[in-house]
């Protein structure tokens, strides 16, 4: 499959083909011998090699979303020879992974790093884009090319995927450069193939997972849902409830020694299934003060298991609400002497 991206190559100048790669581009030879420190065309003049790795913002393993666009799956890096200025004709990448790369992915694209990041910004080139891979663990090669690369410089290439396809849920993908024929460079003053060397380069490997769906879900019950009650910690209003009380009541009063605490318990009927909640606001309204001149800092806390002080074990917790008033004892809850402080 090939995609001829990019601007057109000077005039006598020919694209070549690349063994292993999906649809190669343009006639011209065939690789006529590979090695372990790269691979070489018939006609090269040049013993120059172009070395490619990964670049140092290459991304690392991550979960990522269904829908994701731009999503940065490679970073290489292109080093030419000292003496040497550069043109990168084409770039063939492969995918790999559970998923199928044939329908999973909405387009594929190669930028120009100009800023060696490891993200697009405002300061990169797009070079070349496809709709997706052919097959799945296909190639995509993006030819026709006139990336330059001066000569000891380091150039910076990254792949980008948009997740606009089927991936199913646990399933992973990733892209790799496999071989040196997965890449094609030329001197730009003669025109001769160069060696390249330094492949496979690959990037991380992404899992799909779950698309998380944020609702804001509002809970103001009525009198009869909600359940709210205070106690009072000081002298013989230890053992009373107040849950027919028209209001709450938080803090210390300055005649006596001990402070009032208020607990609050909502309905979550409405919270959907299988949910997590990630964050939770409350909503108190202050409507007089009395006893205490002075400012009061009110903290909220959740209400966590406890067990009673004869040490026999039976749950405090969940509290009833109680319908009592002054001196009801042991309506609901009270305070009971055990929550001094």
């Amino acid at each position: 499959m090939n995609h001829p991206l990019g601007m057109a190559m000077a005039a006598g100048l020919t694209t070549l083909a690349l063994a292993g790669c999906s649809g190669g581009g343009g006639s011209g030879s065939a690789l006529s011998s590979t090695s372990s420190s790269g691979s070489t065309v018939p006609g090269s003049t040049s013993s120059a090699v172009m070395t490619l790795a990964a670049g140092a913002a290459n991304p690392t393993d991550s979960p990522v979303r269904p829908g994701t666009a731009g999503l940065a799956t490679l970073q290489v890096s292109l080093r030419a020879d000292a003496l040497l200025d550069v043109t990168v004709t084409e770039i063939t990448i492969t995918a790999h992974g559970t998923c199928d790369d044939a329908t999973a992915f909405s387009a594929v694209s190669l930028f120009l790093d100009a800023d060696a990041n490891g993200a697009v910004d405002a300061t990169d080139v797009q070079l070349g884009t496809a709709t997706g891979f052919p097959t799945d663990d296909g190639s995509i090669s993006f030819s026709g090319l006139t990336w330059p690369v001066p000569s000891g410089t380091m150039s910076h290439g990254l792949i980008t995927m948009d997740l606009g396809g089927a991936a199913a849920i646990g399933q992973t993908f990733g892209v790799r450069i496999t071989t040196n024929a997965s890449l094609s460079a030329m001197e730009q003053a003669t025109g001769a193939v160069l060696t390249i060397a330094g492949a496979p380069v690959e990037g991380p490997q992404f899992i799909i997972e779950p698309l998380i769906i944020s609702p804001t879900v509002m809970i103001q019950p009525g009198p009869a849902d909600g359940r709210d009650t205070y106690i009072k910690g000081y002298g013989l209003y230890q053992n009373d409830n107040y849950g027919n009380a028209q209001s709450i009541s938080v803090g210390d009063r300055d005649t006596q020694p001990g402070s009032r605490r208020s607990f609050i318990e909502f309905p979550l009927g409405g919270i959907p299934s299988g949910m997590q909640i990630v964050h939770a606001e409350i909503r108190l309204f202050h409507s007089t003060s009395a006893f205490n001149n002075n400012d009061v800092s009110v903290r909220v806390h959740r209400v966590v298991e406890t067990f009673n002080k004869n040490g026999a074990g039976a749950s405090q917790t969940p509290w009833v609400e109680g319908a009592g008033g002054n001196d009801l004892i042991l309506d609901g809850m009270a305070w009971d002497g055990d929550m001094n402080g």
